[in-house]
């Protein structure tokens, strides 16, 4: 079966992975710093069981990660205190068009999605108890977020956000019980550690995930692209922004992307420590240099990640992103506003939403990384509706959540 695949960079780094070659870019090629390592080798398992070939296997498994999604759902929704609105949130999620699209797509959207969506119900449950949580429980959220950052580095920067709630809610203290802050960095540390080892190892720098920060920060603050990615520019403006981009880059060229890039990839630069660091200073000195420039482009591009579509192609589709989304949001608000009414804790489920947002402000966004986020935004979204139209879901045996847990 062929699939819509419109980026192989993921399946060419799972074949190499089931092949023997290891998490290379190229069969026999150097070893890659410059992504995370989770989402290929998940991709690697189906194809040693299924095929390198059987994209029909692939799809079926990212499908099931979407149920896999669905279900956590509803033990949130249970958890509140209406398992209906739970399985409302898991149906709205399950036809969400985006999911959807990324389900048939080899990118790591899906089963980011699943990582973002565990973190959070484990977080949340343990702010909730209303007595301590035993240690166990931190270290698989610990464990969880490790996971989430092996599928895409952004997943690090949960762990602030966790770290947050926690001591909001007095789960954990700065100088009094300390056994569940480390039992976070544990857990952590037991999933990312091995993987930030490896990188030593094969680069002699001390890389915890993967190299690319300094590259997205220079992306986001591109005065350009006015922060926006390669693959949403048209000329003449991506001649200037390729030309921006090689001004940093070729010092730093000595022939190994071939080594390391699949052939055909949108962004061929390899990103070694010291390349993506030079992009680093560049962005720090174009913040610097516009402070007031640089805080407009954060607020546009918490915007773009929740209504700009990514490739230029399918540029056609934008109005209906706007039709679709602003329901949504607006409907989430609604349940979000309705459980605070109810003395309902939910901080832990939307915190990392607002987290993760202006984390996404802060380097690059588009559409694509909202996606894994909108699984609690359309748990929310579904008390938000039934709270709108009561009568009508309550013919069918949906009620929103009612008081706190």
């Amino acid at each position: 079966m062929e699939a819509p695949f419109d980026n192989t960079l993921y399946l060419q780094l799972a074949r190499n992975l089931a092949d023997g070659y290891g998490f290379v870019g190229v069969p026999n090629g150097d070893s890659i710093l410059w992504r995370t390592p989770g989402y290929p080798a998940v991709l690697s398992l189906v194809m040693l069981i299924f095929g390198k070939e059987n994209f029909l296997a692939i799809i079926c498994f990212q499908s099931l990660i979407d149920s896999c999604v669905g279900l956590v759902l509803v033990w949130i929704g249970k958890n509140l205190g209406s398992v209906s609105v739970g399985v409302l949130g898991a149906v709205l999620y399950v036809l969400y068009p985006l999911g959807a699209y990324y389900t048939l797509r080899g990118q790591p959207e899906s089963l980011f999605a699943l990582a973002f969506v565990a973190v959070v119900a484990c977080v949340w449950f343990i702010s909730i108890q209303k007595s301590q949580p035993p240690i166990r429980l931190f270290v698989v959220l610990g464990c969880l977020v490790g996971f989430a950052t092996l599928i895409k580095a952004v997943g690090l920067l949960l762990l602030p956000v966790c770290v947050f709630i926690l001591l909001i809610y007095g789960k954990v203290h700065v100088f009094k019980k300390i056994g569940p802050g480390l039992g976070v960095r544990l857990g952590f540390c037991i999933i990312a550690a091995p993987w930030t080892i490896r990188n030593y190892l094969v680069s002699g720098d001390f890389i915890p995930v993967a190299t690319g920060g300094g590259y997205s920060l220079w992306v986001g603050y591109n005065r350009i692209s006015d922060g926006r990615e390669e693959g949403e520019l048209q000329e003449p403006v991506l001649a200037k922004y390729i030309a921006a981009r090689e001004a940093v880059a070729s010092p730093f060229r000595v022939g190994e992307e071939e080594r390391s890039v699949p052939p055909g990839y949108m962004r061929p630069v390899h990103i070694s420590p010291d390349l993506d660091a030079a992009f680093k200073d560049v962005a720090v000195k174009e913040i610097i240099s516009d402070i007031p420039g640089a805080l407009i482009l954060v607020v546009k591009k918490m915007g773009r990640l929740w209504f700009s579509i990514f490739r230029t192609t399918n540029q056609w589709a934008q109005i209906y992103v706007y039709f679709l989304q602003v329901p949504i949001l607006l409907f989430a608000l609604i349940g979000v506003m309705s459980l605070w009414r109810r003395n309902v804790k939910t901080a832990g489920l939307w915190l990392p939403i607002l987290g993760l947002t202006f984390f996404y402000g802060l380097i690059v966004s588009t559409l694509r990384y909202s996606m894994p986020l909108m699984s609690v935004v359309l748990l929310f979204s579904a008390q938000g509706v039934v709270i709108v139209f009561p009568s009508l879901f309550a013919r069918i045996g949906i009620y929103p959540v009612e008081s706190s847990q």
